[in-house]
């Protein structure tokens, strides 16, 4: 099936933005992430139900290639914290970006919140949970939302956050 010229562009834009993100890494990790980032992002980890190494085969990835984005995965040096970062920064350099507030609240491009495990043996990752008042063990990710007008109460516009988290088993 061949691609549109639309299509085709979309995916190098794509491209070339992930390749922005991911420049500061070490090199290695950085192509290896992208890979991963990809597999996200052409849809591959939904169609498999977010299995890493077959998200990764379904782009066409050799398998040293898959083992090697595994390893930037579980082992890499990168930060979550730092790529959200970088993703709010590029997305609020771009010219249509304006910050809006809505009764008070400020959404921003993208943030990092956790799951809680405080029972978990052996979690190498920590984050800060207010209720408890210092940082917990926990499985961190990052969360990049996107709002959207609803008008399904009537006359009443509200907006949602559609937020793209992690798929439960």
């Amino acid at each position: 099936m061949k691609k549109s010229h639309n299509a085709i562009t979309k995916t190098n834009h794509t491209i070339t933005i992930l390749d922005e993100l991911l420049e500061g890494l070490p090199i290695g990790t950085n192509l290896a992430m992208l890979h991963v980032f990809w597999a996200f992002l052409s849809g591959s980890c939904y169609r498999v139900a977010g299995a890493l190494f077959p998200a990764l085969k379904a782009i066409g990835l050799e398998d040293k290639a898959v083992r090697r984005a595994w390893a930037a995965t579980n082992s890499g040096v990168w930060q979550t914290t730092t790529l959200i970062a970088q993703w709010s920064q590029h997305v609020e350099s771009l010219p249509e970006w304006q910050r809006h507030e809505y009764e008070g609240y400020k959404p921003v491009v993208a943030d990092v919140t956790a799951f809680w495990r405080p029972t978990l043996k052996n979690c190498p990752s920590k984050h800060y949970h207010p209720a408890a008042g210092r940082a917990m063990p926990a499985v961190i990710f990052g969360v990049v939302g996107k709002w959207e007008k609803s008008t399904d109460s009537g006359s009443h516009c509200r907006r949602r956050l559609n937020a793209y988290t992690p798929r439960s088993e």
